[in-house]
């Protein structure tokens, strides 16, 4: 049952990545860093978690309270 779980959650996009690519720009949430062909920037902790929530919903307004 796991893992037929596990397979509809995959399939359906469910499960939550740890990367997530938006154009030639790679954010890896572990090491919280954003790579690009030329670079490698390393972001404050809470900078980047604002650019990852805010490109992980890119048609999303949020607010304040959000």
């Amino acid at each position: 049952m796991i893992l037929r779980v596990a397979a509809l959650l995959r399939r359906s996009q469910i499960i939550n990545e740890s990367r997530l690519v938006v154009g030639k720009i790679e954010l890896d949430y572990n090491t919280l860093t954003v790579n690009s062909k030329d670079s490698t920037m390393i972001l404050p902790k809470k900078e980047f978690y604002l650019l990852f929530k805010f490109l992980s919903y890119p048609k999303q307004i949020f607010t304040r309270q959000h």
